[in-house]
């Protein structure tokens, strides 16, 4: 059964709330990964409790907001190249491998395109016009189970809704359910001087269902 993920998921809309779009983007990221920092590098055993694979879909579902914010920042004609630079990497650094894919209109009634994640990117930074992305109802599709030693796999299902920013009121381009694979895998992190093995969550293709 699909069980819904705690309302820290919220609509993803603080990166167009403030001034400066693109520090009040990356605060938004910042405070959802330091919320979750402390927690990630106490899983260390090579298998995982049921409260410690929840704890995992949580936080990938705070990656899909951060995937979310991204995506925004690099269709805004207004962000600044550096941050552009930066939203891109740490976008690529959240998929398993640049030939996972998204599917993704900014065109009102289109249906979305599937492109590679890197190539959506570049079909993001050649956008004319800012938009907002929207996640909700951020849902468990298919829970983490052990598909060999020291992975595990998932779905998670939500809904997306893209508009284009515009005043007084935004236009609403397209409107979608979407799934994505996300995947727990271990890898070696440097604390100071000494490097250990973690647990961490990757997303994989988005696309509509």
């Amino acid at each position: 059964m699909m069980t819904l993920i705690g309302s820290c998921l919220l609509s993803c809309s603080s990166a167009y709330r403030k001034a400066a779009p693109e520090m009040a983007a990356m605060d938004s990221i910042s405070m959802r990964n330091d919320s979750f920092a402390k927690e990630t590098y106490q899983f260390e055993n090579d298998t995982l409790s049921a409260s410690a694979l929840k704890a995992f879909e949580i936080r990938a579902g705070q990656i899909l907001l951060d995937v979310a914010d991204y995506m925004q920042m690099l269709a805004d004609p207004a962000i600044e190249r550096p941050f552009k630079s930066q939203a891109r990497q740490m976008m690529l650094d959240v998929f398993t491998d640049t030939t996972n894919t998204i599917e993704i209109s900014t065109v009102a009634n289109t249906k979305p395109s599937k492109m590679p994640v890197g190539q959506m990117i570049d079909s993001l930074l050649s956008n004319q016009f800012p938009i907002k992305i929207e996640i909700q109802n951020v849902r468990v599709a298919k829970t983490l189970v052990q598909t060999k030693h020291k992975t595990y796999a998932g779905q998670l299902t939500f809904l997306q809704t893209i508009y284009r920013i515009n005043k007084p009121e935004n236009i609403r381009q397209n409107s979608y359910q979407m799934n994505v694979a996300i995947s727990l895998k271990r890898v070696t992190k440097e604390f100071g001087s000494t490097t250990k093995e973690v647990w961490q969550v990757f997303l994989r293709n988005i696309e509509t269902y």
